[in-house]
């Protein structure tokens, strides 16, 4: 039998039009880079052969500036007709690419899970009345989880906070070096049973994969206090099967890397007071 992988988590985009403070896809500084989508379906299914891999979670920085995401939706579908797909978006430009919603909707058994990072703006009002006018979506009790008849679901979400995984500023940047038990126990990535496909390769996380080029990018690459963060290296495709277990049994717990993370959620580097975001009220 082949290992499991519950989801594989596809950063297609490093750049987004939204530069939030604290992005764990180091997006705020404006980083720049979009995945060749025929090259990114040929690493999903190099894995997919390799493993049963149930569900997979297309994000970035923003996922949507990506011109061939309907293609991807839909060539993940082909490669594995029964995972499950996920977009992660803050919504911003579905309004103008209405064909991605609508590949979602096609495969089914998808999810469009929309971040609301600005609650009062006017494009958050117009893509919502968008969203929900679009398709025929089942009576529910929340208007924040909804389905169609073909498992397509929309998924509304408010974060209160970010985990910022750095201490500093970008170009003086330290890790945290907590203990990597109370960091992983804190972690937005820790779920066991998920991992990151950056460029082919399998990480434990989003941040170690885009790490040393953030480094790279404010001439800290050489900096002492990150170098046995950047020595860690993602599961080459050459990997054996025993590597690839090895790999995968290491999601379920803390690894050193984890240490360059917070441990502690009521940090100052959590919390963003210019933000302003709370739960929203039904929606119109």
């Amino acid at each position: 039998m082949k290992p499991i992988l519950t989801q594989l988590e596809l950063p297609i985009v490093a750049s987004c039009n939204l530069l939030c403070k604290g992005c764990t896809s180091f997006s705020d500084y404006n980083m720049k880079g979009i995945h060749d989508w025929e090259q990114l379906l040929d690493h999903i299914k190099f894995w997919d052969d390799r493993m049963t891999i149930n569900g997979f979670s297309l994000h970035g920085g923003e996922p949507t500036m990506h011109p061939k995401l309907p293609e991807i939706i839909k060539g993940i579908r082909q490669i594995n007709p029964r995972a499950f797909i996920q977009v992660v978006t803050n919504g911003t430009y579905l309004i103008k690419r209405p064909e991605i919603v609508d590949a979602l909707a096609e495969v089914g058994h998808s999810l469009l899970s929309v971040t609301i990072h600005e609650p009062r703006k006017e494009y958050t009002v117009q893509t919502r009345k968008f969203l929900l006018g679009r398709y025929k979506w089942a009576d529910s009790d929340t208007r924040n989880f909804l389905e169609t008849d073909n498992r397509f679901y929309l998924e509304f979400s408010s974060p209160s906070q970010f985990l910022k995984i750095l201490n500093g500023e970008y170009g003086s940047a330290k890790p945290y070096n907590n203990d990597p038990k109370d960091a992983f126990s804190n972690c937005c990535f820790n779920t066991g049973d998920n991992a990151q496909l950056h460029y082919g390769k399998l990480y434990r996380c989003h941040p170690i994969a885009l790490l040393p080029r953030m480094l790279n990018d404010w001439g800290q690459i050489s900096d002492p206090d990150w170098q046995k963060y950047i020595a860690y290296k993602g599961l080459e495709q050459s990997a054996t099967d025993d590597e690839l277990l090895k790999f995968l049994d290491s999601l379920k717990q803390s690894e050193e890397v984890c240490s360059m993370c917070p441990s502690n959620r009521d940090s100052k580097y959590h919390n963003n007071p210019q933000w302003d975001i709370r739960p929203i009220a039904p929606y119109a």
